[in-house]
């Protein structure tokens, strides 16, 4: 069937046109609906999604694709975009610029969700912002959407705003150091960003801690579950960063002690980097 034998309905991105929105952001929006799922590299329709409307078109090229009836438009959940959206953490957290997971720690710091066994459950408080308790049609696992006007709360905006690599905000101090939201103080802004995600990921950790050496040697982080070691090798030092880089290693290579390395380009992957390095000393990261 082709798109010309569909005068009244409309694709996803000419929808998205219409409502005056980032045709990514609508795909997103109607993921989050349960109207759509990733299908490997293509955008397919949900049972959900045909109930309300969806079906396929199809283009010599670019082949098949979904498309909507025009009623959807009026449709409360279209109709009422943004004010009555309704998003996932993952969704949220892109409009911070920051991962499903480190929202939803952030967003169980303000106590509007707990961590179950698996997924996350909303408090009361989160209840009274209108989150709403749902699970995922394939797993089961429960998570919690909320209504985009959250991004308004200044609780929300206060608990990300000193996150580097989130909001971008962390000021630095009178004496050149930055402050995670631990408290621990930092040089550099990357340093914060793995303090900042060891503190939401909730793994206990010290910071500059002394080797257990006779000379005068510190690590970055210190993890006493697994007796992990994290160094980040950035732009610090001054001249010389490359052998002092090599003499750290080797002091911890001679001790067979376990160490994490983390680099600058890691530091916008850390939840991608650290889970699964964690995860090879035994370290588990929910």
């Amino acid at each position: 069937m082709s798109a010309k034998d569909h005068k009244n309905n409309i694709s996803t991105s000419a929808l998205a046109k219409e409502l005056g929105i980032p045709s990514r952001e609508l795909f997103l929006l109607l993921k989050d609906l349960g109207w759509m799922k990733r299908h490997g590299d293509a955008w397919v329709l949900t049972a959900k999604g045909e109930f309300e409307g969806g079906s396929y078109a199809n283009s010599e090229k670019y082949g098949r694709y979904v498309v909507w009836s025009r009623d959807v438009l009026e449709h409360r959940s279209i109709k009422n975009l943004p004010a009555d959206l309704v998003i996932s953490a993952s969704s949220l957290g892109k409009v911070f610029s920051v991962s499903g997971r480190y929202m939803n720690h952030v967003l169980a710091e303000l106590g509007w969700l707990t961590p179950g066994i698996k997924g996350w459950r909303i408090t009361p408080a989160g209840e009274a912002l209108n989150g709403e308790q749902v699970e995922d049609e394939e797993t089961s696992i429960p998570y919690v959407k909320w209504p985009l006007k959250v991004i308004e709360e200044h609780a929300l905006c206060c608990a990300l705003e000193n996150s580097y690599g989130q909001l971008g905000k962390a000021a630095a101090n009178d004496k050149g150091y930055v402050q995670g939201v631990d408290g621990h103080y930092f040089s550099t802004l990357e340093e914060v960003a793995i303090c900042n995600w060891l503190y939401f990921a909730g793994i206990t950790h010290s910071c500059g801690r002394k080797l257990p050496l006779e000379q005068e040697f510190y690590s970055d982080f210190y993890l006493p579950e697994g007796n992990v070691y994290i160094e980040y090798w950035g732009d610090k030092g001054g001249s010389g960063v490359l052998s002092n880089m090599l003499k750290r290693k080797s002091i911890y290579e001679e001790n067979t002690w376990k160490l994490i390395e983390v680099t600058k380009d890691d530091i916008a992957n850390l939840d991608h980097v650290l889970p699964r390095e964690l995860l090879k000393h035994g370290v588990t990261v929910y």
